[in-house]
């Protein structure tokens, strides 16, 4: 790499400019940490910035080949945070919905001069981030179906169980479903839900969950901790599987509408499924998805209950799974909307599912394809890279893409539920 063109090239741009490019340089100059170890190949950037960012190898130890992110920082409260991410990820090794720890032999590198900077490797998770996947929507009137929303909302369900009870599976063991166990819960919280910490996997065809939308998983625990109240720390993470939700659902939304809950909640009303009678609850959860009319009525009272400003309110881990295993299971005539106008066996069928999958999330481009797409002003034009980096080995080309093999729709088909 040519540091004395880089530098002159830093010096000709604007400050924030030179910031975005410098930290990409940077990133290239870590790859090379890497790299004299045959079995990883540098194939680019998944994320840069003022603490540290992410990279990602090709690792050819396994058959087939498979690529890994590993995480550096270049400060000391990254530091704190990488090490800290490092053991509650290794206590959450082998849950399906947490993003995995992947053992590594180069586990510091020294940067710049800093000294000694630990580094964290993960599992490549494709898809990018559920912002990513929103932000891929902004523009059309696509209506998430509820039979896709009850698929991510037992996601999320399963990642809380996962903190309470973790799996501690061994290295390179097989990913566990999470499960209720007889030790006492634990009180992990990861203190950090917002839409970059969730990422979208892939689709499993041999899995029923699965394998009508793709998997989600929760990642970034460097702000994570045990509380002491471990049933304070599961009401903490099942309000959270509500701030995560209407993150989902809103896609013009981030979570700072948290900032405006009054004191005692928005009022909102509702049918008891088990007993029938009329409730009435205070919850976190805002007026503007609480009267959406489509949505599945008990999907929307599932995670209204979840942000309930009252823990008496809030529905346990045990149910909060088991509703959540039955919306799954829902077909397209089991699916109600407050308007009934609008009939769900047209709008929530698999095919709409599939095609909004196939053309939001597996058509959208992977992080690696998305680092390279030329999106950076500074660094494509003036260091004339795309984040890939100067010392990498080879480019990607085009992404697999997954197809549903039983779709009956033209794979350019496009269908759009334009209901507003």
């Amino acid at each position: 790499m040519d540091y004395d063109l880089i530098g002159r090239l830093l010096l000709s741009l604007p400050a924030g400019d030179a910031e975005t490019a410098r930290m990409a340089a940077l990133a290239d100059k870590i790859s090379t940490y890497f790299t004299p170890n045959e079995n990883l190949v540098y194939r680019g950037v998944a994320g840069i910035g003022r603490h540290g960012g992410a990279i990602i190898f090709l690792d050819r130890r396994r058959h087939p080949s498979r690529k890994i992110v590993v995480k550096y920082s270049i400060s000391d409260q990254a530091d704190a945070d990488l090490r800290n991410e490092a053991q509650f990820l290794e206590m959450l090794r082998g849950a399906e919905h947490i993003g995995q720890t992947i053992p590594l032999a180069e586990a510091t590198l020294n940067v710049s001069g800093t000294g000694k900077r630990p580094t964290l490797a993960l599992d490549f998770i494709p898809y990018g981030t559920i912002y990513a996947f929103r932000s891929r929507m902004d523009r059309t009137h696509y209506r998430v179906p509820s039979r896709f929303l009850w698929r991510a909302f037992l996601c999320l369900v399963r990642q809380v169980l996962a903190m309470a009870f973790p799996p501690q599976g061994g290295p390179d063991e097989p990913l566990r479903r999470e499960r209720f166990h007889q030790h006492r819960p634990l009180g992990v919280v990861q203190n950090s839900p917002h839409g970059n910490n969730v990422i979208i996997g892939d689709l499993t065809s041999d899995d029923f969950e699965h394998s009508l939308a793709p998997i989600l998983k929760l990642i970034d625990f460097g702000r994570g901790e045990i509380l002491r109240d471990e049933e304070g720390a599961i009401y903490d993470n099942i309000g959270n599987i509500g701030v995560l939700f209407i993150i989902i659902f809103e896609r013009r939304l981030d979570e700072s509408y948290l900032d405006n809950i009054p004191e005692l909640g928005w009022q909102y009303e509702f049918v008891d499924r088990q007993t029938g009678e009329n409730r009435r609850i205070g919850t976190a959860a805002p007026p503007f998805f609480t009267e959406s009319k489509y949505i599945d009525v008990e999907l929307r009272d599932l995670v209204v209950r979840c942000m309930a400003v009252s823990s008496d309110n809030t529905p346990s881990l045990e149910e909060l799974v088991g509703e959540a295993e039955r919306g799954v299971a829902k077909g397209p005539e089991d699916i109600v909307y407050e308007d009934t106008a609008v009939d769900p066996r047209q709008t929530e069928t698999d095919e709409m599912i599939r095609n909004l999958v196939q053309r939001f999330i597996l058509d959208a481009g992977t992080i690696e394809e998305e680092a390279a797409t030329l999106n950076r002003r500074t660094v494509n034009h003036h260091l004339g890279t795309t984040l890939l980096g100067i010392n990498a080995t080879t480019r990607p080309g085009p992404a697999q893409r997954h197809q549903f093999k039983q779709s009956n729709l033209d794979a350019n088909t496009v269908v759009d539920n334009d209901i507003d």
